[in-house]
C-alpha cells in the first residue's frame, strides 16, 4: 500500500515538510509503510503457495459447507472494508484509531501500519477459507 499523493499533500498543507526534521518524519513513514507492505505481500505470496499446494481433503456436510460460504462473504466485506481504512488519508482531529498529523510521529506511524497490517491479514485468512473450499468433499 503505497502512499499516495492525498497523504503527500495532507503533509504539504499542514506545513509538516518545510523544515528538514519534518520531512525526514514523512521519509521514514514512507519507508515504513513501504516496508511493512513488501513483509505482507511475501507472506500473502508464500500463504498462497502453501495452501494451493495442500493435499489434504476433508469430508464436511452440506450445512458446513453453507457456513463456509458465510464466512467468505463476510471476510470478503471484512477485507474491502479494510482496505479502504488503509488506503484512508490521515484525520482531521485526533482519534483513538485513525492516524493523524496532530499525533506523534510514531503514534500516527503505528496507527497507520496497524491499518495496513488489518488489510493484509483479513487477505490471508481469505486466503485460507477460500481454499478450504476447493479441499472439501460433501457428504
Amino acid at each position: 500500500m503505497a502512499l499516495d499523493k492525498t497523504i503527500f499533500l495532507q503533509f504539504l498543507e499542514a506545513n509538516q515538510l518545510d523544515s528538514f526534521r519534518h520531512r525526514n518524519d514523512y521519509y521514514w513513514f514512507s519507508y515504513l509503510c513501504s516496508v511493512t507492505s513488501s513483509i505482507w505481500i511475501l507472506w500473502i505470496l508464500w500463504r498462497i503457495s502453501v495452501e494451493f499446494r495442500r493435499s489434504d481433503r476433508m469430508n464436511v456436510s452440506d450445512s458446513e459447507y453453507t457456513a463456509v460460504l458465510r464466512a467468505i462473504g463476510i471476510l470478503l466485506v471484512g477485507t474491502l472494508i479494510s482496505f479502504f481504512a488503509a488506503k484512508a488519508s490521515f484525520s482531521e482531529g485526533y482519534s483513538f484509531y485513525a492516524p493523524s498529523l496532530k499525533d506523534a510521529v510514531v503514534a500516527y506511524s503505528i496507527k497507520k501500519i496497524l491499518l495496513i497490517s488489518c488489510f493484509y491479514a483479513m487477505c490471508g485468512l481469505s486466503v485460507f477459507v477460500i481454499t478450504m473450499l476447493f479441499r472439501y468433499r460433501r457428504i
